[in-house]
């Protein structure tokens, strides 16, 4: 056991702690998708995928797919600022969310700067500040 929480005022309990590893040559981008589920419930995701996004080096990006059918996406550039193509967006942030339900935006998030909407759908999602 390798994690521990707390328990009570000056007591710690051990509890599950996920270890990961892996080896490579040169630059290596890896993804992993944490979410908690209570016991007993099936855990919404479907399938999370790696998604092509272009513009920089060692920008990576992931979808997540729910059983719902929404799809959360996560894209993160080393290089703040590059123009990044991922889907049917591009973004100069360096870490970009966006969570697609029913077809369109619903909810997002660029962190250091703005995503743009590039879809042929006749509403646009208007992006927060």
């Amino acid at each position: 056991m390798q994690g521990w929480v707390r328990k009570a005022a000056f007591g710690v309990r051990p509890i599950p702690t996920p270890v990961f590893e892996a080896s490579a040559s040169g630059s290596v981008a890896m993804a992993y998708v944490l979410y908690p589920t209570p016991e007993g419930k099936k855990c919404p995701i479907e399938k999370v995928e790696s998604i092509p996004v272009t513009g920089a080096d060692g920008a990576t990006g992931v979808a997540v797919h729910f059983a719902d059918g929404r799809v959360d996406y996560l894209v993160q550039s080393d290089r703040p600022g590059s123009q990044l193509k991922f889907s049917k967006f591009t973004s100069d942030a360096q870490v970009s969310y966006l969570r697609i339900e029913k077809g369109r935006v619903s909810s997002s998030q660029a962190f250091a700067s703005e995503i743009r909407d590039l879809s042929d759908t006749p509403v646009r999602h208007k992006f927060s500040d």
